[in-house]
């Protein structure tokens, strides 16, 4: 060997001695909750400032950039078609809201997320490795919004950059229940086997030991609705209700009830909607069980939500109840236990009983 190789072959050594290991990382998948939408937001504060809902001027009073601020024929107008525009505006405003991931219940950097337990947890154990977070979740996702999440989970581990996956959180299913295009929903047919399809996809993933998953099962929306929610005011004359069902209608399946009845009724479907994602995640894990170990939990749908857990659109989570599920759930996951425990949650118990009489 030469002079000019051997120094070439010499100066390698030091690279392949001391070479960084490459991170994990934890994947979150899911719909809207994971991704945060409008989690910066607050029902009890958000339209405080309003003087009432016929204002021509109104200005954002966070990040959330939700603006109503340019003159309209709304000034010096009323009656039923001033509402009817000020109604239109405001849904295309909602319809605009961006997503949040730092406080989402999962990837969140500026709450405490399970992506920042796991660490705490790593750092516990004197794990060496470091985890990154890798948020691919999207609004309005249903079931067979997994496949693109799929794709793009495949797409971040084949860069090269991650030594293994250390843990994933899959939280779907709302909006396969809201999902206006059946009656009914999605069938459950049709989201179990885009839930099995997602797992079959990434198994093509290659690592020493199976992927650690947390399938969550929906919470309990029918709730929503619910006095105490449905009837708080956010702004001089418009209720919750209003919005969920006049504006946003994010979910007119679940939250369109009146009474007693109609409300266990939804109640049940979320139940059985749930079952279906469990039996789904089960057969997917059973058919594969050295690709992932799954975890599957319906915590949420047994927790009661109110007023102050709720973003701006009486419907999605704020920023901290986004902590307290990432809490509820941490303590759901069976693997990273030796760490010390998450606080617990001040979430209420129980699948709230509507009593018939209290309903407007």
């Amino acid at each position: 060997m030469n002079g000019l190789a051997i120094l070439l072959f010499s100066a390698l050594l030091p690279i392949q001695s001391y070479a960084e290991p490459l991170p994990e990382v934890m994947f979150t998948v899911g719909d809207s909750i994971s991704a945060g939408f409008v989690a910066s937001t607050f029902a009890t504060s958000y339209f405080k400032n309003w003087p009432s809902i016929f204002s021509p001027f109104v200005r954002e009073k966070d990040e959330s950039n939700f603006t109503l601020d340019e003159p309209t024929a709304l000034e010096n107008s009323s009656g039923p078609a001033a509402i009817r525009q000020f109604k239109s505006r405001l849904r295309i405003k909602l319809a605009q809201l961006p997503n949040h991931e730092a406080y989402s219940w999962s990837s969140g950097s500026k709450i405490n997320s399970q992506y920042q337990m796991l660490n705490a947890y790593y750092q516990n154990t004197h794990h060496e490795n470091q985890v990154l977070s890798r948020n691919v979740s999207f609004s309005s996702s249903r079931a067979d919004g997994l496949d693109l999440q799929a794709n793009r989970i495949l797409r971040k581990w084949r860069s090269g950059k991650f030594s293994s996956i250390a843990y994933m959180t899959v939280f779907i299913g709302a909006d396969d229940a809201c999902n206006e295009h059946y009656q009914g929903g999605t069938p459950d047919a049709l989201m179990a086997q885009s839930i099995k399809d997602f797992f079959k996809k990434i198994s093509v993933i290659e690592q020493a030991t199976p992927i650690q998953v947390l399938v969550v099962g929906m919470p309990n929306i029918p709730s929503l609705a619910a006095p105490g929610i449905g009837d708080y005011e956010v702004a001089p004359g418009m209720t919750c209700r209003d919005l969920q069902l006049n504006l946003a209608h994010f979910c007119d399946e679940l939250l369109d009830w009146t009474d007693q009845a109609g409300y266990l009724v939804r109640v049940e479907s979320v139940r059985r909607r749930n079952q279906a994602i469990r039996d789904a995640v089960e057969a997917a894990s059973a058919a594969m069980p050295k690709k992932f170990d799954v975890h599957f939990t319906d915590a949420l749908f047994q927790k009661k939500l109110d007023i102050d857990d709720l973003a701006m659109d009486c419907f999605h989570p704020n920023s901290q109840a986004q902590e307290r599920i990432a809490k509820v759930l941490w303590d759901e996951q069976p693997w990273f236990k030796s760490a010390r425990k998450a606080p617990s949650s001040e979430f209420g118990s129980g699948v709230p009983a509507i009593v018939a009489n209290e309903l407007k």
